[in-house]
Formats: C-alpha cells, structure tokens, sequence
C-alpha cells in the first residue's frame, strides 16, 4: 500500500513538475492592476476571498469590497446601524461550505447576513455570548465540528456560534499548557482535525482531549525556533504544513511522529532562496504549488524539485513587483491569481499570463528604454534575439538572462537608429534594412558595422522596407522608391529589377518572401506578385473570385507561404487566402472575427495555426474550425496596436509581436482556453434609474437581490433597470452578456460587455426576466440568472372597478342628458316668448340644437346598448364565463364607455362655448411645448396601432399667443382622427408654417383613407350627421372637429380640410403669434370694456 501511495505520489510530483515551465524566461508574470481608481475602498489590502456565488471579497484598511468583474460594493462602518460592519480595518475573511462569510475585523467577529446584506455583530450583540469582547481579529478557521477558531490578540478564541458559546485560551505564567504567547496570529485545521496556532513567540498544537497547547520548536538540525515570531499557517494537498514568518519559511516534518520544523532562510550569494523580509501570504494552489508573498519583497514561489524559490517579476514597466507587499494570495474559480498588496490594490494575474510575456522596458546596464517602436526581429545562429527599433537601434536580447545589450548610432558603428528589417546570412552576417540609411552590415566576428547608402554605393533607395535571403547567399531588398533590389555580396552590386523593365507593379516593395523552389512573393502598395528569380519573370496570380479582386489590389503588408499552393497575405482590407493553382481566393475581415481590417503580420505555429497581428489586436486563426481567437491589451499585449512586419518565432516556437509600446513573446503551448462555466448573478436593480435595495423606501425587494426569486411592481414603477454581472475576472472587458423577458423579447437581446437591461412601462402581469453570460473564451452559460416580474394594475383597472364605473357612468350620462335636454327646451320656450323679433334667428339655432340631439342619440344608442347588453349578459352568465371571456368582456365595455365619455365631454365642451361657461386665456407659449404635450397625450393610442407621430417643429422656436388648453383640445382631436382613419405601420405628420403676417398655420397630415370632396364640406358644420369609422372599427361622431372650429374661430383663426380619398387628409388651422395680432387684440379690448 505503501509503494502504491508512493508511485502515484511520484507521478503527481512528475505532473507537478512539468507545470512549472510557465514562468520560463525569468519568472515574468502580467496582471491587471484594481485601485482606488477603479472603486476600491482603499489600495491597502489584508485579505481577499471568493464565496460560493462567484464573489470576490476583499478585505482593505478602510472597508470590506464585494467585487463582481463590474463593479465594487462597499461596506463600512455606520454610526447608529448595529448591523454594519463593527470596524473598517478588515484583517481576515473565511468562507465555509455552506458559502457563510465570517469577518474579521480590527474589534471583533462578524458574520454576513446574505439575505438582507448586513452583518451579524457577534461582539456587539446582547444575545451573544462574545457581547462586549473586544479583540482583533488575525486570522478565523472552522474547524470538522462547524466551531470557529479565531486568532486574535488577545488568545485564541473558540466560538460555538450554534450553542451560543465561547472558550478563550490564552498564555498563563508557569503553565506549559498554555499558549506561549497570548497574541495569536494565525490558527488552521489540518486535514486529520489537528487545530495549528502561530503566534508571536511559538507555534502551537491544540490537544483536544487535554484543552492543552503543545510547542513546536525544534529545527530538523537541532535549532530552537520556540521564540520565533510565527505567521500565517497553510497545508499542501499532501497534509504538509507550512508556516511564514518574519524571517523565512518553515515547514512542518515529522520523524517519528516528532513534529519538526525545516527552515527556509535567505541567503544573499543565493537568488534562488527565499526573501530575507518578512512573509506576510501564502497560498496553496490547485496544482499544489506554494506561493509567499514577502513585505516589500514581492510573489515567491516554491519549487519541489530543486528545492529553491523562484523570485517572480512583472512584464509590466508600470509596478515594479519585486517591491511590493503581498499582503494576500487567491486562485479562483477559473485559475486566476489575485495579489493583494499595501499601497497598490489588488493584481489579477491571469491564467494565460503565463503565456503571454510583456516587455515594455528595455533595461541595458541599468538604464531604462521606456516607449521603444519593435519593428523587426531576428534569432541568431546562437539563439539571440536582435530586436529592431524605430529611433533607438537595435537591441540584443539574451532569452536565458532577459538581460539586453543595446547598439546605436551614439554608442556603436550604427550608422542609423531606424531598422525596419533584419536577415542573417549563410555566414552569420547580420544585415539590417534602414529608414533612409540604406543596408546595414554588422559582422559579429570583429563587431564592425558597415553602411551601403546612395552616397557610397549603386544602391537605388536608403529607404529599404525588408530583406530576404536568395540562393548563393545573395539579397533581395524591398525599398519604398526603388522596388525589388537584387544585391550580390561578392560584388557589393545592387540591380533594381523594375529598372530591367519587369513589371511587378509598383515601386514600393513592403515585403518580401522566398518559397522552397526560389520564387519570390512580393507585396506592394498595389497588391501581391510573384517572381520566379530563375527566369526573371513576374507570374500573373489570378484570383477567380471576381468579387474579391479589391483585396488583390489593396496594399500587402506582410506575407506567409503556406505551401507550394497556398499564400497567405496581409492587406489594409483583410486577411487574405489565396490557392495558386485554383486561383480561389478567400477574404477574411471583422465580419468573420479578425479584431481589425488593417493586417500588419502574418506566422505560422508549430502547430500550423496562423497568427495574426493587426491595428486591433492579435489573433489565432484556426484553419480546422475558421475560428479566431482574439488576444488584446486587456490580455497583457503591450497595447492592440502592432508593427508592420514586426513579427518572428524562435526556434523553441515562441511567438514575437512587436508594438508601438514595446513587444511581447507569447507561448502558443502555454495558451489556455477558459472552459470554465462562468457564475452570472444580478447585482442590482433600479427604479425610475434610482438604485433600489430592500432596505429602500417602497422597495420591491424584501431582502438583497441575489438572493431574490420574485419582484412585485406597482403599476407606476414603470421604467425598471437589471444590473447583472459575469463572474469571470480573467479577462473583463471580454466577458457577454445577453439577455430577454420571455413575454416581452422574441430572442435574445445580445449586448455585449454591456451589463444593464431596462424596460419601460411593463404592462400589469406576470413575467420572467432571464440573463446569461460568457466568460473572455465565449463560454456562455446558458442558465444563467433569473427573476420573476409581477406588475400589479391600478384600483381603478381591477374587474370589479370597471364594472362599477361603466354602470355609474352610464347613470351619470342618462342623468346629464335629461338635465341638458330639460335646459335646452326651457331657454326654448323662454325665448320664443321674450323675443318675437328673433325668431327666425331662434328657430335657425334651435335646428342646429336639434341636429346635435339627433348626432347624440343617435351616436349614444351604441355604447349604451353595448353598457346593457353586457352588463346583462354578465348578470346573467357570470359565473359560467373564464377569465379570458370576461377581460374580453370587461374590455369591450370599457370601450363603450369610453366612446360614451367622449361623445359627452364634447357635448359639455360644444354647449359650454355656445353659453359662454368657458373662460378664453391665451398666454405667450412656443409651438414645440404645445405640441409635445398633445404628442404624449395620444402616444399610447398611436403605439397601441403601431403609427409613427413625426414632429417636423422639433428644435424650431415658434412663438404663439394661444389658449394653451383649446390648442390642446384642437391638436388632440386632429391626431386622434388621423390615427383613427390611419392603417398601421404608417405615420402622422404634425408641421407649422409661418410668415410674415399675424399667424401661423398647423398642419396635420395623415397618410389615411382620405375624405372625398362633398363630405369635406360639411365636417365642421352640423348641416348632416357625420358618424364614422376608423381603420380598426373605431367609433366617431365629427362633432370633435365642431368644437375644434369653435376652438379656431375664438383664436381669430380658421381651420379647414385638404384631403384626396385613398391617400390620405391634411388639417390645417391658424392661430395668432402674438397678443399683438389684430384678431387677439380686438378681442382682448372687448372683454376688458
């Protein structure tokens, strides 16, 4: 059993060990940096944790951070809420199984409270048994049986939360028993249930059975460590303990059962060894590593096999890592290493950041090149890697040391600091293509360099783009004037071959590739060519893909041969593939995934995936699947813009991209795709855009919103906004979201890296709000988040009120039109018998009265026997009906109702102009506000029909001089009869023209059923009844139209029809613009006498 253990020991120590090659190249590690800046509390950093959720928990000098890739949310400290936090410094976070956070803080032990986002004040609680026990709070475990172990200053607590009950060891005088010393700076739970307590003098195991502490203080070599200020405690996944301290690491052995601690000390000869500093972290992670953290000394790892610490440094210029306090260590859920350290935030250290090493700063002898231009790179014979600069040279990168050696024209035989390409020929030659230097020959063996310009040699142009190498050790040399160059070495002669007459297109050569038989691939300003050294001919590429001839012709920045068939290229309009012998080319641009259009260089893997680097971005094109992967700055790339041509791979199969801000080496082997199912949650919900939580005024929630199922709305709390989140932090700008309300949206609402949803006026009922996500890989996860919408109706729209009211209303109308009809004929006969001499005229108003009553009754029978006809029906059949019959039924009578209502206010609104009962009040206003108004009045009714309202007066000033309510009365009357005669799905036109005189003149256009020539006479006049019918079946009577020529005319205005049956009407009335118009005024004047 034995052996067996051991051999599958080896075996994971083996797996272990084939692991560590991701900090290859000087241990250099990238991170995203998270500040104050970005919404932290504080930069000062304790502790950081992740619960079960998916939450980050960061625990800072000046409050508790909840962050979910989006946002942070803070807690601190409120003066009068016994449930916030009991104090702002957090030292410690712990996280059971069952996802309970407990707090440790600067005075005391606190338990978060999920459900309702507060806290459990253990201290400061009179019902808890720690009440009024003040203590910091170092370092808080749970141990087999749910008890907590809190480190604290004051001795070791052991808290009993279910039982209600606490125990606190502490150092006694002359008790071997007891603690060393009282301030206790951690406590862990081994594996076996052993309860390990470091603290300021000693390291302590708890005896259970005895409530005794035993000191360990014996070294392996005899050592006495049983003073030694011992730190935090951790355990490996082979049960192995291991203690930081303030002066190196220890680690737990046992020989004979015999705890004994092995000691890891600086040595300052050695740099393998551990910081001479004090450890203030460790962190065991998936994979069994060990990671410290030292103040002031940076990130350490541990290495098994030699024994020996690796000191890890940042691809970053910006944080110098090896000078900062590592306060805490996390891996989360999808292998992303958190930092958090004093004075610089937290540092998220992706998982690929392994792959992926960034060098922003070149450091030669101590001095720094910072803002360095990569152009060009080349491995030499001896695995140097020469790196080409836009100003500064070259520099010469040692891969083992990453130590750089610099050459330029200050400092060596460099003639010029602008390289654009570089070569090594068959005898180690190294030549350098120059910016308006010429060709550069730099030959190692006696460190000499060599210029060939226009000034000392027959070389056409100094401005030479890239080289090649041909046979004979002969070059070719792409130029920006002279075209393809040819140089032979052993004459030091250059030959422009488009000086020979050979057409290869252009002039200016951007690149140059030779293929397995000595063809040349050249890429011009003006597309790609191919020319066959041998017979000094160019060899037409036909593309038989007419509808990509544009991506032949565009410019050509760099170029890979494939095969002898297939050449890839890269243009300012894509990427392109092109199959010489079908001569099918095939087009690839951000429609298919390329992060931009403008290509700058092209390599293949060891692998035979293409890398692309762009304007935008690097990516990995996998021909297998025609799928890109797309690499960014927020990825650890020295920026999303590239170099042209500044791209290689080494022999090891290292990628090189050169940037604008320095360069980056990526290890295709290294790259790891992120499968993990990312945890989405959502974090927040607004009303009327006011962040609303359970404890808000009128709040929906009835406890914290990521625990919440269901949501009751009023009907007024009309514009709801959902914050959700990705719970993926290894690259935040690429996490998706998506989301729907399944009553509301057909399909997915897809919005990308946004994380908010808001809808408006939810009509009342049931409904499901869904969102899901993908983490940085486009891993989505489909289940995502969900909560349930209920949206309760109004009072006054609940089935037994509409009821009531169409019943009273009816009443209340019979009522009105008996009291009307009984004024009317006594003001009849009043007048008949006092004004003989009017009585034509009385006769003349008295007809026009009788019309109306016949419009009235008429118009008033419908709605009325439809009132009674359902209420019977309803009476009658009530209980007999389903919910669906009856709502149709209680819409139609609401309908009717509505019908009656309005045929009345008209009525009241018609006879209170003709008794004089309505006051005329013209104010000075502005077109745009009145039309706004009556616009909103009548939105619901023209969204209900799907009809476009087009204001044509927005952002123009246009004074009037009106009765704001008649103009409204007039306007929404006008829209109303356009929507009613209008056909769904096209538009209302509301426009104003005006001139020089006294008024303006409204225009209201509809795209209708038209009106013909002998009914347009008479809509403004009671000369007949004008009933009518809209597009939907709705219900009119004209005498709407009545009282707006009543409106008008009390304006001095008129008001008139143009209308062509088929294709639509246009009203049109005019009101004054001022109270200076001559019509207002005369008005005016009469009234005030």
């Amino acid at each position: 059993m034995l052996s067996k253990n051991k051999t599958v020991k080896n075996l994971i120590i083996i797996i272990f060990l084939l692991s560590l090659n991701i900090f290859s190249a000087g241990q250099r590690i990238q991170f995203n940096n998270l500040t104050t800046n970005d919404g932290l509390s504080s930069s000062n950093i304790l502790c950081i944790q992740q619960d079960k959720d998916g939450f980050i928990w960061i625990g800072t000098y000046d409050g508790l951070n909840r962050y979910d890739s989006k946002e942070f949310k803070i807690y601190k400290h409120e003066t009068n809420n016994l449930n916030s936090l009991p104090d702002n410094l957090i030292r410690s976070l712990y996280i059971d199984a069952e996802n309970n956070m407990y707090v440790g803080t600067n005075t005391g032990i606190s338990k978060y409270d999920i459900n309702n986002d507060e806290f459990i004040n253990y201290c400061g609680d009179t019902a808890s048994c720690l009440f009024n026990l003040s203590f910091q709070v170092n370092e808080v475990e749970v141990d087999m049986d749910g008890k907590l172990w809190i480190a604290t200053n004051i001795g070791l607590v052991l808290f009993d939360v279910e039982n209600n009950e606490y125990e606190l060891f502490k150092h006694i005088n002359e008790n071997n028993g007891s603690l060393s010393n009282s301030n206790c700076t951690s406590v862990h739970a081994d594996k076996q249930g052993q309860i390990w307590v470091s603290t300021q003098s000693g390291l302590h195991v708890f005896d259970n059975k005895n409530k005794t502490f035993r000191l360990i203080g014996n070294g392996i070599n005899g050592e006495d460590f049983s003073a030694y200020l011992f730190l935090k405690i951790v355990e490996d996944k082979y049960g192995t303990i291991w203690i930081n301290s303030e002066d190196g690491l220890f680690r737990i052995n046992s020989f004979d059962n015999i705890e004994k601690l092995e000691y890891f000390s600086n040595d300052p000869d050695n740099p393998k060894s551990i910081s001479k500093n004090m450890l203030a972290s460790n962190f065991i992670d998936t994979e069994n590593r060990l990671w410290i953290g030292a103040e002031n000394n940076g990130l350490f790892r541990y290495d098994s096999e030699n024994h020996n610490f690796s000191h890890i440094r940042s691809g970053s210029s910006n944080i110098k890592l090896t000078d900062l306090s590592i306060n805490a260590i996390l891996e989360d859920n999808a292998k992303n290493m958190w930092l958090g350290t004093y004075g610089h935030g937290v540092l998220i250290v992706p998982k690929n950041s392994y792959a992926i090493s960034l060098f922003e700063s070149f450091n030669v002898e101590g001095i720094n090149y910072n803002n360095n231009l990569v152009n060009t790179f080349l491995e030499d014979k001896k695995e140097q890697i020469w790196i080409g600069t836009d100003g500064k040279g070259i520099f010469l990168l040692d891969k083992k040391t990453e130590q750089f050696k610099n050459y330029n024209s200050h400092n060596s035989g460099l003639s010029n600091d602008y390289i654009l390409s570089l070569i090594e020929d068959e005898n180690q030659i190294i030549w350098m293509a120059t910016w308006d230097g010429g060709l550069i020959k730099y030959n190692p063996r006696d460190k000499t360099f060599a210029s060939f310009t226009t000034q000392n040699s027959n070389i056409p142009d100094d401005k030479i783009y890239s080289l090649a190498l041909g046979k004979d050790n002969e070059l070719w040399l792409g130029s920006h004037y002279g075209g393809l160059i040819h140089f032979n070495q052993n004459s030091n002669n250059f030959t422009s071959i488009n000086e020979l007459n050979v057409n290869i297109g252009d002039n200016t050569v951007n690149v140059i590739k030779k293929d397995d038989i000595g063809n040349l691939f050249i890429g011009t300003t003006r597309g790609l060519v191919k020319y066959d050294t041998n017979t000094k001919l160019v060899k037409e590429i036909v593309n038989n893909n007419k509808n990509d001839n544009s991506i032949l012709d565009a410019e050509i920045n760099d170029i890979v041969i494939e095969n002898d068939t297939v050449v890839w290229f890269g243009t300012l309009l894509g990427l392109g593939h092109l199959n010489l012998e079908s001569g099918k080319l095939i087009r690839y641009t951000t429609e298919d995934g390329l992060p931009g259009n403008t290509i700058n260089g092209l390599v293949k893997d060891n692998t035979g995936k293409l890398w692309v680097s762009t304007t935008s971005g690097i990516c990995q094109f996998d021909s297998t699947n025609e799928s890109f992967r797309v690499f960014t700055k927020d990825d650890g790339l020295q920026g999303n813009e590239f170099r042209p041509r500044s791209i290689n791979i080494d022999k090891t199969g290292k990628l090189y991209f050169g940037g604008v801000n320095g360069f980056n080496i990526i290890d295709p082997e290294k790259i790891t795709t992120n499968k993990i199912l990312p945890e989405v949650r959502i974090t927040g919900m607004d009303i009327f855009h006011i962040p609303v939580t359970h404890t808000s005024p009128d709040s929906p929630l009835k406890k914290n919103i990521t625990e919440t199922e269901k949501i009751e709305l009023k009907y007024n709390q009309s514009v709801l906004t959902f914050h959700f989140a990705v719970l993926d932090f290894t690259s935040l700008n690429k996490n998706q979201y998506a989301y729907k309300i399944d009553e509301i949206d057909n399909d997915w609402v897809y919005c990308g890296n946004s994380c908010e949803a808001t809808y408006t006026n939810l009509d009342p009922g049931e409904y499901v709000f869904h969102v899901k996500g993908a983490n940085n890989d486009g891993v989505w996860n489909e289940l995502g988040a969900s909560i349930i919408i209920s949206v309760t109706p109004p009072w006054h729209k609940t089935w037994w009120f509409k009821s009531l009211l169409i019943f009273t209303f009816g009443l209340i109308v019979l009522a009105i039109f008996y009291i009307r009809i009984s004024v009317l004929k006594r003001q009849k006969l009043i007048l008949e018998a006092k004004v003989e001499r009017r009585t034509k005229e009385l006769a003349k108003i008295i007809a026009t009265k009788d019309k109306l009553f016949s419009i009235i009754a008429h118009d008033l029978r419908n709605p009325f026997n439809a009132i009674l006809g359902f209420t019977d029906l309803l009476l009658e059949n009530y209980k007999d009906f389903d919910e669906n019959t009856l709502n149709k039924i209680l819409i139609n009578l609401k309908e009717s109702g509505e019908n009656a209502f309005t045929l009345l206010k008209n009525l009241l609104d018609w006879t209170g102009i003709q008794r004089g009962t309505i006051d005329f009040l013209p104010i000075e206003t502005t077109a745009s506000e009145v039309i706004l108004k009556s616009i909103i009045e009548i939105n619901s009714q023209s969204k209900k029909k799907g009809i476009t309202i087009i204001d044509e007066t927005e952002g123009k000033y246009i004074p009037l001089f009106v009765d704001i309510n008649m103009l409204l009365l007039v306007l929404r009357n006008l829209l109303t009869n356009a929507i009613k005669f209008s056909n769904s799905g096209t538009s209302v036109l509301i426009d104003i023209t005006q001139d020089e005189g006294e008024f303006v003149t409204f225009r209201v256009e509809d795209q209708g059923v038209g009106i013909d020539s002998e009914k347009a006479k008479t809509l403004f006049s009671f000369d007949e009844s004008n009933p009518s019918v809209g597009t939907k079946g709705e219900k009119g009577t004209g005498l709407g139209l009545i009282l707006c020529k009543e409106f008008v005319k009390r304006h001095g205005g008129n008001i008139w029809v143009e209308s062509v049956p088929g294709k639509g009407s246009v009203f049109c009335f005019t009101v004054p613009k001022s109270k200076q118009s001559t019509n207002i005024k005369s008005f005016l004047e009469s009234n005030a006498r």
